[in-house]
């Protein structure tokens, strides 16, 4: 999942998988039906196939649900690049200052919230917590991007 494209390393997606499930805990669903790695429904409906080749398109599978983020991920860096390319978007205006902040929002905010925000910190912060989940913030952005940036040392 992590050669899907070169914006979204194989630690970047193990670093968010990790947040998102609250430690890759396999079943893990919200009240609001979030289920996973999942980010929602429609999203699974595009990204989610089996990539594991088990016969199955399941949510729960990590090889389904990672590799569907992996996509969804390196599509959303592929939107985004093209915004900052045509100066709609400032790549420096994360926490970290690094255009992988501006990735991430997107993730968890979703592309046009964060394609209209001027500081991406506002894209990152207006997304609520999910249940079970470290809330989505500039603070959890700059664990997932630290720990990313410990794997890659």
């Amino acid at each position: 999942a992590g050669r899907i494209c070169p914006q979204i390393s194989a630690s970047l997606l193990a670093s968010q998988g990790h947040q998102e499930t609250g430690g890759f805990q396999q079943h893990v669903q919200s009240p609001i039906r979030l289920r996973g790695l999942d980010s929602s429904s429609l999203t699974w409906a595009t990204y989610g196939k089996d990539y594991d080749g088990d016969g199955r398109v399941d949510v729960y599978s990590l090889g389904d649900a990672i590799m569907a983020q992996g996509h969804y991920m390196c599509d959303l860096a592929k939107d985004i690049d093209g915004w900052i390319a045509g100066g709609q978007v400032d790549p420096k205006s994360g926490p970290n200052h690094d255009v992988r902040d501006l990735y991430l929002g997107a993730y968890n905010a979703g592309p046009a919230r964060c394609r209209r925000a001027t500081d991406s910190r506002r894209c990152i912060r207006a997304t609520s917590a999910r249940p079970g989940h470290t809330p989505k913030s500039s603070s959890a952005t700059s664990r997932i991007r630290g720990v990313e940036d410990a794997a890659v040392v």
